[in-house]
């Protein structure tokens, strides 16, 4: 899994080339493989604030 993320994201880095649906899809493929990990991240951290406060 590691190994295909690291061949395909490089792929991405310069989307809006002019190929439409391709550059819909690299946009979205980064925006997930970025942005889910850090709002996942997030959650796990207020969660984790949330319950040191309860203590």
């Amino acid at each position: 899994m590691l190994t295909a993320f690291l061949v395909a994201y490089p792929l991405t880095a310069l989307f809006f080339s002019g190929l439409g649906v391709l550059d819909a899809a690299f946009l979205i493929w980064r925006v997930i493989s970025l942005g889910v990990p850090l709002v996942l991240g997030a959650l796990s951290l207020i969660a984790w604030k949330i319950e040191l406060a309860r203590r």
